[in-house]
């Protein structure tokens, strides 16, 4: 009896084991699959700090960017649910948001948005 609970943990170790590896194999996936595919960086437009400032969403004639790892997304069709102001994400807009965005929900941002512009601190 003991030896079938022994053999019942080493494969339940092996099972898991193996879980981590393929989770572990599909996150370096989706992260290069997410990685933005860019044509021609010299033609898209500049922004700072101070420039990505302008588009938090505050005046409605500008669109809404945020910045994440070196690129500006336009992030103005999702301002009614995430990014206008009074939304969730409010925060995350007119500003370099890498962080917070590499710890969850980043990868979104890459699938969901275009890229308008570099990001220059």
């Amino acid at each position: 009896m003991k030896m079938m609970n022994l053999k019942i943990t080493k494969n339940a170790k092996i099972v898991i084991l193996a879980a981590l590896t393929l989770l572990a194999i599909d996150v370096y996936f989706l992260h290069k699959v997410s990685q933005p595919k860019v044509a021609n960086h010299n033609d898209l437009t500049e922004y700072s700090k101070l420039t990505l400032a302008k588009y938090d969403g505050t005046d409605p004639e500008l669109p809404i960017y945020l910045a994440l790892d070196g690129y500006v997304y336009d992030v103005t069709a999702g301002a009614s649910e995430f990014y206008g102001p009074g939304q969730p994400y409010h925060e995350l807009v007119g500003k370099d948001s890498s962080i917070l965005l590499n710890m969850f929900g980043g990868t979104i941002v890459k699938q969901k948005y275009n890229i308008v512009g570099v990001y220059k601190p």
